[in-house]
């Protein structure tokens, strides 16, 4: 959200210098001439604006990725666990009380009962470095925890 406030003002910028006509003056002429130079600047900049601000907008919006592996940290006090994909790969995701935890076999459950070595799968968003869990599906590892 930061980087994209930073391109919305870049973007405000860049129409003000457009508007200011930091560009070669023309005197003006018969038939207004000056005034629809004016005219297709501000034209050419709100376009350019809009199109670049627009993907930046549905950038925002991010569909949901999935994966699915074995629990292997769970920390409560900072929020985050580390899921095993069975090809050995390490992801590491933030969670908050946003987060929807369900096991399987049973009803849906705090992400304090989710135990070391359960067998998971995985939703999460990519924002800014991070991975934010959103939504988590686990089997309980066999034999306790």
């Amino acid at each position: 959200a930061a980087t994209v406030a930073k391109q919305k003002t870049y973007l405000f910028r860049i129409a003000q210098v457009l508007r200011q006509g930091y560009f070669p003056a023309e005197e003006v002429t018969k038939g207004g001439a000056t005034m629809k130079r004016e005219s297709m600047l501000m034209a050419v900049a709100l376009l350019l604006t809009l199109s670049l601000v627009f993907p930046l907008m549905a950038q925002e919006k991010k569909k949901a990725e999935k994966a699915r592996g074995d629990v292997g940290l769970l920390d409560l006090e900072k929020n985050y666990m580390i899921l095993v994909t069975k090809e050995g790969k390490l992801i590491t995701l933030d969670f908050n009380e946003k987060s929807k935890v369900t096991m399987l076999e049973s009803k849906g459950v705090k992400m304090s009962e989710v135990g070391l070595g359960s067998s998971a799968e995985v939703e999460y968003q990519s924002q800014e470095d991070k991975k934010v869990l959103t939504n988590l599906e686990f089997r309980p590892a066999k034999g306790g925890e």
